[in-house]
């Protein structure tokens, strides 16, 4: 089961209720320590790149000696070229929900457990973290592991070891526009736009337009000539006087030199 909730309401709302207790204690990071502490790293020999379809899969890998009913990660990554995706279970926590969400630059991803079975002890990736690569680019920034929690399913803190560990890859300068899809998607009532422009000897003007179904333009977001690079734009789901529009299907489009791409959008309230 996968779920999203507000801003950095993850833990709040998820743990209290399915572990029972809200940990805040400090995970520690460095050199791998003894005992029954868990070790969590990326698994950099396992990262999957899929440059045929523009995604990054980057397991998030586990050791540990007891049972984990709950996890909370927290992931930072490289906002210039790349959007987040949904996080998929493992073999190993398959029994497990999931909720997520991210937001400038910062992924947290809750696994918990319901019955307080929870994952088993062992080795191995427990969650699969997903990123888009935006046009232009080989690859995508970096991303970094940067805190872990764990509980038990007594709704006891685990100790755990944090390997720090950046996968990066990849060119930040884009080579190719490209509009990519908003997030997220359905929004209520913000909502993040990416694109990328080419041409810093002569930065082309650009357009990003809010439209609805009809064709009526609603925003404009940007008129203006840009160089060369990748930019991020909030729409926050009014109109050019100011007004909340309605719930529906509304497209943005984005014009720059030659270069025209359109991307639909769900506004849900």
């Amino acid at each position: 089961m996968f779920q999203k909730f507000p801003p950095f309401d993850v833990m709040n709302r998820v743990f209290v209720v399915a572990v029972g207790l809200l940990l805040t204690f400090p995970v520690l990071l460095g050199a791998v320590g003894s005992g029954d502490r868990a070790v969590v790293e990326l698994s950099s020999s396992e990262v999957r790149t899929d440059l045929s379809v523009r995604t990054v899969q980057v397991p998030v890998a586990v050791s540990n000696t007891k049972v984990m009913a709950g996890v909370q990660l927290s992931v930072k990554f490289d906002t210039e070229g790349m959007v987040p995706g949904e996080p998929e279970l493992t073999a190993r926590s398959a029994s497990m929900s999931i909720a997520s969400n991210s937001k400038d630059g910062e992924m947290v991803v809750l696994l918990y457990s319901t019955d307080g079975k929870g994952i088993s002890p062992g080795d191995g990736p427990i969650v699969s973290l997903s990123f888009a690569i935006m046009d232009g680019m080989d690859a995508t920034g970096a991303i970094r592991l940067e805190k872990v929690i764990l509980a038990s399913p007594e709704a006891t803190a685990l100790p755990a070891v944090v390997r720090p560990t950046t996968i990066s890859v990849g060119s930040r300068t884009p080579t190719r526009y490209d509009l990519t899809q908003n997030y997220p998607n359905p929004f209520n009532p913000t909502t993040s736009i990416r694109y990328a422009v080419v041409g810093d000897q002569s930065p082309p003007h650009v357009t990003l337009k809010i439209y609805t179904v009809l064709g009526q333009e609603v925003q404009t977001l940007v008129d203006e000539p840009q160089k060369s690079g990748y930019y991020t734009i909030d729409w926050d789901g009014r109109d050019q006087y100011g007004a909340q529009v309605a719930s529906g299907i509304y497209f943005c489009r984005l014009r720059a030199g030659d270069y025209a791409a359109t991307i639909r959008m769900v506004l849900m309230k």
